[in-house]
């Protein structure tokens, strides 16, 4: 049950930001294929879009914005 629910999180949160992030104010298509093997137990989720590109690396670090106002 509680691999279920960091599943379902993990799966909110990816979609949420491809909603918000990689389309918007547009909208556009995403496919989320999802596979699933029995031995040994393992479930494969991936998410495929051509939205906008997102680069961690390329954003100012959070913390710094508070240390530099």
């Amino acid at each position: 049950m509680k691999a279920q629910m960091q599943v379902n999180i993990a799966i909110d949160e990816l979609f949420g930001n491809i909603a918000l992030y990689a389309y918007n104010p547009e909208t556009g298509r995403a496919t989320v294929r999802v596979e699933a093997a029995l031995d040994p137990v393992a479930v494969i989720i991936t998410f495929i879009d051509s939205g906008i590109s997102f680069d961690p690396l390329a954003k100012e670090d959070p913390e710094s914005l508070y240390l530099h106002p």
